[in-house]
């Protein structure tokens, strides 16, 4: 949230921290899984558990001037 917002959660109450969260979920994160476009893996129960990375599918469809910004996960 703080690359994005500049937000840092100021406690376990931060209503703007929250609201800025759950937009970015509810309206980025989870259509983008929901397509294909990003793969999500969970460590536990909450948003902020979860980590998301490009898909071949994403590289096969977009090209953004910040793909370079950020490596391809490593494969096992």
């Amino acid at each position: 949230m703080k690359t994005l917002y500049g937000l840092e959660r100021q406690g376990v109450y931060d209503r703007e921290y929250h609201d800025h969260a759950g937009f970015l979920f509810t309206h980025v994160l989870r259509p983008l899984s929901w397509i294909g476009f990003l793969a999500e893996a969970s460590d536990g129960d909450k948003r902020s558990e979860k980590t998301y990375w490009k898909t071949p599918l994403w590289r096969a469809c977009l090209q953004l001037s910040t793909d370079d910004m950020v490596d391809a996960p490593s494969r096992h």
